[in-house]
C-alpha cells in the first residue's frame, strides 16, 4: 500500500512539474513582438504563475527560503528575489491580459522590495556593498514600471504608480546605507526619473527650480525618517542647485541684485555646514 501511494504521489508531482514547464514555454512563445513594448524583467518567472492552480507551492516555497535565511542580510536577498520573481511574473500577466493578478502581483513586489530594505537597515555588518547592489536592482525595476506606465492606462496604470510609489520609498532607505560618495550619484538618478519632461524651450531657470523643489522636499522628508547620511547628501545638491540658480539669473541678467547675493551666501553657508556633518557620520 506504501508502495503504491508513493508511485501515485511521484506521479503526481512528475505531471505538475510537466504541465509547469509546458506551460511557461507556452506563455514565452504567447509574448511575440509584444516584448517590444514591454521588455523583459531582470528576474525571470518561476514554473508556477499566479493563475496556476498550484501557485500556492510557489508561495510555499518562499516562505521555506525565509525560514531558512537566518539573519536580516539573509532575508533581504530572498524579499530582493521575491520581489524580482513577483514583478516578472506580473508581467506575464499583463500579457495575458490578467488585470487582477497583474495588480497584485506588482503588489507584491513593491512590498517585498520595501521588506529588502527594511532587513537591509536592521544589519549591523556589511551592508554597504549589498546596498549598492539593492539599490541598483529598484533602481532597475523603476526604469521597468516607467516603461510599463507608457503603455497603459486606467487601473493598471494606477496599480504601476502605486507600486513605484513603493520603490521610491524602499530606495530611499537603501540610499542612507550606501557609501557616503554614492549616495549624491543616487539621488540624482532619482531627481533625473522624477524630473518633469520638459520641451527644449524650457529655459535653464525652471529646471533648476523643479530639482530644488524636489530636493528640498526629499531633505524634509529624509530628516523626518532619521534618514541622516542621505539628508547631508540632499542638503548639499540643494544648495548647489540653489547656487547655480543664482549664477544663472545674474549671468542673464547681466547684473547682480542684494537679494542674490544673499541667497548665493546662504547656499554656501549651508553647502559648509552640510559636507561638515557629512564628514562627522
Amino acid at each position: 500500500m506504501k508502495k503504491l501511494l508513493s508511485v501515485v504521489l511521484f506521479s503526481l508531482c512528475f505531471s505538475a512539474l510537466f504541465s509547469s514547464i509546458s506551460y511557461a514555454k507556452t506563455i514565452q512563445g504567447v509574448l511575440g513582438d509584444a516584448n517590444t513594448v514591454i521588455p523583459p524583467t531582470i528576474e525571470g518567472a518561476g514554473y508556477l504563475l499566479p493563475d496556476s492552480p498550484l501557485y500556492f507551492l510557489d508561495e510555499f516555497k518562499q516562505q521555506v527560503r525565509l525560514f531558512f535565511a537566518f539573519t536580516p542580510l539573509g532575508k533581504t536577498m530572498v524579499y530582493s528575489s521575491i520581489a524580482g520573481e513577483r514583478l516578472a511574473e506580473a508581467r506575464l500577466e499583463l500579457q495575458k491580459g490578467n488585470t487582477a493578478l497583474f495588480i497584485s502581483s506588482l503588489a507584491d513586489s513593491g512590498k517585498n522590495t520595501l521588506l529588502a530594505a527594511d532587513m537591509l537597515g536592521f544589519s549591523k555588518v556589511g551592508t554597504q556593498d549589498e546596498a549598492k547592489d539593492l539599490n541598483e536592482t529598484i533602481f532597475q525595476h523603476q526604469e521597468l514600471l516607467d516603461i510599463y506606465a507608457l503603455h497603459t492606462t486606467g487601473d493598471v496604470k494606477k496599480a504601476i504608480l502605486l507600486t513605484d510609489t513603493d520603490l521610491f520609498e524602499a530606495k530611499a532607505k537603501v540610499e542612507n546605507l550606501l557609501p557616503s560618495v554614492l549616495i549624491p550619484l543616487s539621488i540624482e538618478e532619482d531627481m533625473n526619473r522624477e524630473q518633469v519632461i520638459v520641451s527644449q524651450a524650457v529655459g535653464e531657470k525652471t529646471i533648476l527650480t523643479s530639482e530644488i523643489a524636489f530636493l528640498t522636499h526629499q531633505a524634509s522628508l529624509a530628516a523626518s525618517l532619521h534618514e541622516d547620511n542621505r539628508q547631508h547628501a540632499l542638503e548639499i545638491l540643494s544648495a548647489e542647485k540653489q547656487s547655480q540658480l543664482v549664477q544663472y539669473s545674474a549671468t542673464s541678467q547681466k547684473k547682480r541684485y542684494p537679494v542674490a547675493s544673499a541667497t548665493a551666501a546662504s547656499a554656501t553657508a549651508i553647502i559648509s555646514k552640510a559636507t561638515q556633518a557629512a564628514s562627522h557620520n
